[in-house]
Formats: structure tokens, C-alpha cells, sequence
């Protein structure tokens, strides 16, 4: 499940800067559930997003507000498109996604309209 990416920014990416065509660093949005995000949240013996991390370059952390939908919460991802699809197939590797991207992200995205469009319809 997926946002839109969009550019970072005033952020660089590091070293290589001066690599031709090294691109831009993006920041992509990535929603995953509660049950999902449990298997990539630290333990005594993992750390599964700086192994992503280590794996792919690009940089991954839990948004820090809550989702507009329940049950849901969202990545930040930083990197270089390259990187960030990357981080995208290890983080599904790490929670099992079998499901393909676009019907986890259209599943997503239904839940956040349905959550916004019922909050509207309480303050109409």
C-alpha cells in the first residue's frame, strides 16, 4: 500500500553527489497494518528497518502521526527511486506481502476516503 512520491526538499542524497545522473532523493509514503508493522518494529535480537537500511541505502522510519485509517500505519521511506523500491520489496519480504502493490495501495486508499468522507459527513 502506497502514497504518491514526492520530492525531498533541500535534501541530498549522501556521498555520490557528484555522480552523473544520480538522481534525486523522493520520500514515498508506505502503509502497512498494525500486524505488519509489529514485525518490523524492534526487538531484543532484530532491528528490521536498519537492516533495511544497511540492505538498500535508502532511509525508513514510522510516520509519527497516526493514519487516517485505524488499523493502519505509514512508512516513511527517503531515498533514491532506486533505493526506495528496493526498501519497498525487503519491507514486503520482512512482513510477507503476497498481495500485488496496487491492490494493497487501492485497498488503502478506499479506507482513507471512506475515514475522511465520514468524518465530513459528521461535520455537515
Amino acid at each position: 500500500m502506497s502514497a504518491h512520491p514526492s520530492s525531498a526538499q533541500g535534501k541530498r542524497p549522501k556521498g555520490g553527489g557528484g555522480r552523473r545522473g544520480g538522481g534525486r532523493v523522493k520520500v514515498y509514503l508506505h502503509a502497512v497494518t498494525d500486524e505488519q508493522a509489529a514485525l518490523l518494529t524492534d526487538t531484543v535480537n532484530t532491528r528490521p528497518l536498519e537492516e533495511v537500511k544497511k540492505n538498500t541505502g535508502a532511509e525508513v522510519e514510522f510516520h509519527p502521526n497516526p493514519s487516517p485509517v485505524p488499523g493502519m500505519k505509514i512508512l516513511i521511506i527517503r531515498g533514491l527511486p532506486s533505493q526506495i523500491e528496493a526498501a519497498v520489496r525487503l519491507i514486503s519480504q520482512k512482513i510477507g506481502i503476497k498481495d500485488p502493490l496496487p491492490d494493497q495501495a487501492q485497498t488503502f486508499w478506499l479506507q482513507w476516503v471512506e475515514a475522511a468522507h465520514s468524518k465530513l459527513l459528521i461535520r455537515i
